[in-house]
């Protein structure tokens, strides 16, 4: 007789390894911010930080509501690494700013595709960086950064398999090893992840 499995059975740990749960839902809050992702993603930024030791500095291009920028400083301040987040206006509330600001996660509110700061950006892979595509526009970032990464960054876009397609990233694939891909659309994770060699 076959017994039913409910995952009430299984730990968290265990539920999430065999993915009883299925895909995570999104716009959940986290520090009391909505979310444009789900937990998950958080999970994913703590194993790239964790296994990819030669990052010494966070790029996300794409602040919106901060959550991602809370999550990312945190692991800034974890390794003692500095973040940096880049939107094209304010979108972030007062108290998000305030905890930006605690986290000493620098903030940047400019068009990151105006040729000055296009420059100003590239200062800032002079060293290995952990580059999160997460703009307007993932598929133009991804081309115009990721050749200028140093060897040992992880570049991740997020929304993969909805607005970055796996052909966007063809051009530059002999430049790239996928990170971990097993997990790229795990729980509905959406993140896709390289390490540049």
């Amino acid at each position: 007789m076959l017994k039913t499995i409910k995952k009430d059975d299984f730990t968290l740990r265990e539920r999430n390894n065999m993915n009883l749960e299925g895909d995570w839902e999104w716009y959940q809050q986290f520090a009391g911010i909505e979310q444009s992702s789900n937990y998950y993603t958080n999970h994913i930024f703590s194993t790239i930080i964790n296994e990819n030791p030669l990052v010494q500095r966070i790029v996300e291009l794409g602040t919106y509501t901060g959550s991602m920028a809370i999550a990312l400083g945190l692991e800034g301040i974890r390794k003692g690494i500095e973040v940096q987040t880049f939107n094209i206006k304010e979108e972030t509330t007062a108290e998000t700013q305030r905890i930006l600001n605690k986290l000493d996660v620098i903030r940047n509110i400019f068009d990151i595709f105006e040729q000055e700061n296009i420059a100003k950006i590239k200062t800032l892979f002079d060293k290995p960086v952990y580059l999160l595509c997460d703009n307007g526009n993932k598929r133009a970032e991804f081309q115009l950064f990721v050749q200028h990464l140093k060897p040992g960054s992880v570049v991740s876009v997020h929304d993969y398999g909805v607005e970055f397609m796996p052909e966007d990233a063809q051009a530059h694939r002999a430049l790239l090893t996928p990170f971990h891909e097993e997990q790229w659309q795990n729980h509905n994770v959406q993140l896709a992840s390289w390490v540049v060699k």
